[in-house]
């Protein structure tokens, strides 16, 4: 993995390489691109690093008609040129590229070589293409070839073909995202539905286990396992103009950008139904909200605002220990998928499974015609927009508030809760825009401050009681993804259990602190950290001890305060990188889109 783009139109090569700009913000070590010269040769660029790396050394290249391209995070094999996508064929013929694992690589690489097959990297992904090498001698028509290579690789696959000897592109997809989109201007395919509405309005979903023939005509989709004609859905979004600024602290921007999302979002859910009705409601007897990462930080928020206002259990479940936990699901089972792109894979998988149990699914996902939005049976879209930064921020908190809005809503469904109370809730939710606009208005000086402190600490530990541990877990979380500082999260209780012996001059504490009920226990577990030597930083929109240092936020209604106070650990995540010289956009090691297991 991680990104596919490629293009048949005018100029192929010139917007595949639009296309992987658009795919950095996934997070990636090594990008290429194929094409097809005017001699039906095939030409491979490669590079370790940036997409930037890929375009100049394809500057004076003339244009051609076909291009594939991909953005690599490494899964088989070292960074490095040569386990660098595309991959060519032996003999030429064939440029591949490939999101997915192959289970079976090792089996059919030993294969291939007592076939005299050599390989040129350590890739499960080149496999694919000298195995598509040995079969098309078979074939008098190259789609059986592919099919036949299809149906002998076991495991998850999106795969994109450029044969030097048809005008075509072909696709085959199991269990990993593809699209492709059609325009007046040319046609196009990608791994991400989002890149695809800065080239067309009209975008295809590929079904699960099928083959696609992409030309300059259209497409044309076929079943993997029996060859017949499949029917492509199409939806038509909304197209964007490319951004000439695409580069450069997208995170920080995409921060400032939360205010918008929240009013959007929250205008969305207030105009959408986006809970089951009366009757539903009343025969759904166990909730599940799953995610993985940032996402199910909000599923324990979510949970947390269900469990109080409504009379169903409910539990936040990590998406990629659905298959070992021992969950069960039945047809009085509601699932809760809550997914930023809409692809991840431990998420789809567990969703999927649900809904084979007879649990109805419900999605939160911020991208529209995403994989999730196909398995789920309804969709409810956080207004986010397009993040470019690896690290959620506007997504988070535009889930928290869907997740928030869900719960008020589901208990005034089944009665547990006055339309009045509700309607209260909901005029509350007008300061918050206003509030985190506060945040970022005027925290400046005291983020750099406490930024400097927490970027020369040895170690991080984040705090909070009930919801604001949650929110203390999203913190460090970001801490670590951008700054690569070491960091933990901990229930503000549990410090006296182990952790109060790693608690010494060097060490931080961030202590989320918005409930008043639990102000007094907070500052006594101030006490017990500053007396062993550590610093302690507070979010708060209350007084704190002197011996602590305090970031202080405004007042809100309470149910408000993890999408509130959230926002300046966001900050300091990003302060803190770009004083230690980390790329905060783009991580080491991570993925926007977690599309395997």
């Amino acid at each position: 993995m991680c990104g596919i783009f490629g293009a048949i139109c005018e100029d192929a090569l010139s917007d595949t390489l639009k296309g992987l700009k658009l795919l950095e913000y996934r997070g990636y070590d090594s990008a290429g691109v194929a094409i097809k010269t005017q001699h039906n040769q095939l030409q491979l660029t490669k590079r370790v690093g940036r997409v930037s790396n890929v375009i100049a050394a394809t500057q004076g290249l003339p244009k051609v008609q076909f291009a594939v391209g991909h953005t690599r995070w490494a899964t088989h094999g070292e960074v490095c040129e040569r386990n660098a996508h595309p991959f060519l064929s032996q003999d030429g013929r064939f440029a591949l590229v490939h999101n997915g694992i192959l289970d079976n690589y090792i089996q059919l690489r030993e294969q291939l070589t007592q076939k005299g097959v050599h390989f040129v990297s350590d890739t499960d992904s080149e496999v694919a293409v000298q195995l598509l090498m040995t079969k098309a001698p078979l074939y008098d028509d190259i789609k059986d070839a592919l099919t036949d290579t299809a149906r002998m690789l076991h495991g998850s696959f999106a795969i994109a073909v450029l044969d030097s000897n048809t005008d075509s592109l072909y696709l085959l997809r199991r269990g990993s995202p593809l699209y492709i989109g059609i325009s007046n201007s040319g046609n196009y395919l990608s791994s991400d539905v989002n890149t695809l509405r800065y080239f067309c309005s009209r975008v295809g979903v590929l079904e699960e286990n099928a083959f696609c023939e992409l030309n300059s005509k259209g497409a044309t989709q076929y079943s993997i396992d029996d060859g017949r004609v499949l029917p492509i859905h199409y939806i038509n979004v909304k197209t964007k103009q490319l951004d000439k600024d695409s580069q450069g602290d997208a995170m920080l921007s995409e921060i400032a950008e939360i205010p918008h999302a929240l009013q959007k979002t929250f205008d969305y859910l207030t105009t959408t139904a986006i809970c089951p009705d009366k009757s539903m409601a009343n025969n759904i007897r166990r909730i599940y909200l799953i995610g993985c990462g940032t996402a199910y930080h909000s599923c324990l928020i979510g949970a947390q605002y269900i469990r109080r206002f409504c009379n169903v259990t409910v539990e936040a479940v990590l998406a990629s220990e659905w298959w070992y936990s021992y969950y069960k699901a039945d047809s009085n089972t509601l699932v809760v998928a809550v997914t930023q792109s809409g692809e991840t894979a431990d998420t789809l998988n567990a969703a999927r499974e649900c809904k084979r149990q007879g649990a109805t699914v419900y999605a939160v996902t911020n991208v529209e015609g995403s994989t999730v939005t196909f398995v789920a049976d309804k969709v409810i879209l956080t207004q986010a927009d397009n993040e470019r930064a690896v690290a959620s921020t506007k997504a988070y908190a535009c889930q928290v508030l869907a997740l928030t809005i869900f719960a008020l809503q589901f208990a005034e469904t089944k009665g547990l809760i006055a339309s009045e109370q509700v309607a209260d809730y909901k005029a509350d939710f007008y300061a918050l825009p206003r509030a985190v606009g506060s945040v970022l208005a005027e925290g400046d000086k005291d983020i750099d401050r406490v930024a400097n402190k927490l970027s020369q600490s040895k170690a991080v530990y984040f705090i909070g009681r009930g919801t604001d541990y949650f929110t203390a877990r999203e913190g460090s979380l970001k801490l670590k993804e951008v700054s690569y500082i070491h960091s933990e999260a901990y229930a503000s209780g549990e410090l006296k259990h182990g952790t109060l012996a790693m608690m010494e001059k060097g060490v931080t504490v961030v202590g989320i602190a918005c409930d008043s009920e639990v102000m007094s226990r907070h500052k006594a577990t101030v006490s017990e950290i500053t007396s062993r030597g550590a610093d302690v930083i507070t979010v708060t929109p209350y007084c704190t001890p002197n011996e602590c240092d305090t970031l202080v936020i405004p007042i809100v209604n309470a149910i408000y305060y993890p999408i509130l106070s959230v926002v300046p650990l966001q900050l300091l995540a990003y302060k803190c990188a770009v004083l230690r010289g980390c790329d905060a956009d783009k991580p080491r090691n991570l993925a926007k889109s977690v599309t395997v297991e």
